[in-house]
């Protein structure tokens, strides 16, 4: 017989989903170098540069980025749009996983948690980087700013998840590397968890979600606690 003491922890959560550009890959490089070639050929210089530009653009979708970038002007941001496509598509080569995202993944696809996506990225380019990470197969259900009316910090797509695996909101957990992420998750009823090593460490650790992650590693056991 077992004991009470010997019994298994019962498992938190059901299903975990993830941001994906700076939390499950270290893109901003990439991202950072497509907006530059881009606006370089459509407005004779590189944007964005400063800090501040930076930290705003790189948490928006490019619907919402490249009209702002081209002061309003539909024809510019259409070819802005254009070309960093163009560019992303040499940039993306280079960019890695996190460490010990497989390690993860593999922990908690095998144990049945669901796994999901929600980010802001344009399907397209979120497609390819599936395709090159060869992470795709883990994910049973994705979400990208194009399919969604508002992005994050809505929760729109993290609501979306929950419907999807048919589960509680309590029950859900998000992993993102900023505010918005955390935000998100929040309004959807999710529990949140920020990561120090993505592109806002500051910024989502600000907005105080439930868990902090320093490794990939130290999410096994929050979501299998008979890992810990």
């Amino acid at each position: 017989m077992t004991s009470t003491a010997d019994a298994p922890a019962a498992r938190p959560f059901d299903a975990v989903m993830f941001d994906m550009d700076g939390t499950l890959v270290n893109s901003q490089e990439a991202i950072l170098a497509s907006y530059h070639d881009a606006t370089t050929l459509v407005l004779g210089e590189p944007f964005p540069v400063e800090q501040a530009d930076i930290d705003m653009i790189i948490q928006m979708r490019g619907q919402e980025s490249f009209p702002l970038i081209a002061g309003g002007d539909e024809e510019k941001a259409e070819r802005i749009k254009e070309e960093f496509g163009r560019a992303y598509l040499i940039h993306q080569t280079r960019i890695p996983l996190f460490p010990e995202v497989d390690v993860m993944l593999t922990a908690l696809k095998e144990a049945g948690i669901g796994l999901g996506i929600a980010t802001s990225k344009a399907r397209s380019r979120f497609d390819e980087d599936m395709k090159r990470t060869g992470i795709g197969h883990y994910f049973d259900v994705t979400f990208t700013g194009d399919d969604v009316a508002n992005a994050k910090p809505a929760p729109d797509q993290i609501i979306a998840g929950i419907e999807h695996f048919g589960i509680e909101p309590e029950r859900m957990l998000f992993v993102g590397d900023g505010a918005n992420d955390v935000i998100a998750a929040r309004e959807a009823g999710a529990k949140q968890v920020g990561v120090e090593f993505g592109f806002h460490p500051k910024d989502v650790a600000a907005e105080n979600p439930t868990y902090m992650l320093a490794s990939y590693l130290d999410l096994i056991p929050i979501v299998l606690p008979e890992r810990a």
